[in-house]
C-alpha cells in the first residue's frame, strides 16, 4: 500500500528496536526491500518503522533541510501572516527558503541546490499523504505537527523556552509548505512528476 491508506501513518511510532535495526540495515548499504520482513511480518508495523527512520534521518542531518538562517524569518512571517491568503503564505515561506538555498548554491558550490531538491522531495512525499488524508487522517496540519520539529529546527542559540513558544508558528509554516507544495515554482531541474 505504501502507507497511503494507513490511518495515523507517521503519527504512530514504530518499534524503537525495529527503527534501530532498520537504520543499521540501511547504513550497511542494504535496500529497503531486503529489510528483515520475516522479523517484522506485519506490513503496518514495517511502515511505522520506516516512518520512524525517516523522521530520525531528518532530525540527525548535520544541517537541517530548512537552513537555520531561515528559522526566525519564517517564524516572523507566520506571526504576521494575518489575512494573507494561505497559498500566498506558503509561497512566501518557500521563497525565504529558496532564496537562502540559492545563495548557498553560489557560495558553497551547489550544496544549497542539493538541499533544496531534497526538501522538495520530502515535501512532495508528504503532499502525497496529504492528498490521502481521508484514509490516513493525516492532513497537512497533522503531518506538520509530526515533521516540523525535524524540518524547521531552531539554531542552537535559541532558548528551549522560546523554541517551545514558537513551535505553533513552525507547524504553521510546514503545514503550508506541504499544503501548497504543488503551487511553488519549480527550482532548478526538480521533477514534480516524481513525487506528486
Amino acid at each position: 500500500t505504501g502507507g497511503l491508506d494507513v490511518e495515523g501513518i507517521f503519527r504512530v511510532p514504530g518499534s524503537a528496536k525495529g527503527i534501530e535495526a532498520f537504520r543499521d540495515h540501511l547504513e550497511a548499504g542494504n535496500s529497503i526491500e531486503r529489510f528483515k520482513a520475516d522479523e517484522y511480518p506485519d506490513q503496518i508495523a514495517r511502515l511505522n518503522i520506516l516512518g520512524g527512520v525517516l523522521k530520525l534521518y531528518l532530525r540527525e542531518l548535520p544541517l537541517p533541510l530548512v537552513p537555520y538562517e531561515c528559522y526566525q524569518p519564517l517564524v516572523d512571517l507566520s506571526k504576521k501572516k494575518g489575512d494573507t491568503l494561505p497559498v500566498n503564505f506558503g509561497k512566501q515561506a518557500f521563497e525565504i527558503i529558496r532564496a537562502r538555498q540559492e545563495a548557498a548554491a553560489v557560495s558553497e558550490g551547489g550544496k544549497g541546490q542539493d538541499a533544496l531538491r531534497c526538501l522538495m522531495f520530502v515535501l512532495g512525499f508528504l503532499f502525497k499523504f496529504k492528498k490521502s488524508s481521508g484514509a490516513t487522517k493525516m492532513d497537512a496540519k497533522n503531518l506538520a505537527i509530526v515533521f516540523a520539529p525535524n524540518l524547521l529546527q531552531a539554531p542552537s542559540s535559541t532558548s528551549p523556552l522560546v523554541e517551545a513558544q514558537q513551535m505553533k508558528d513552525c507547524i504553521s509554516v510546514v503545514e503550508h509548505l506541504i499544503m501548497f507544495f504543488d503551487r511553488f515554482p519549480v527550482p532548478y531541474d526538480f521533477d514534480y512528476s516524481r513525487v506528486v
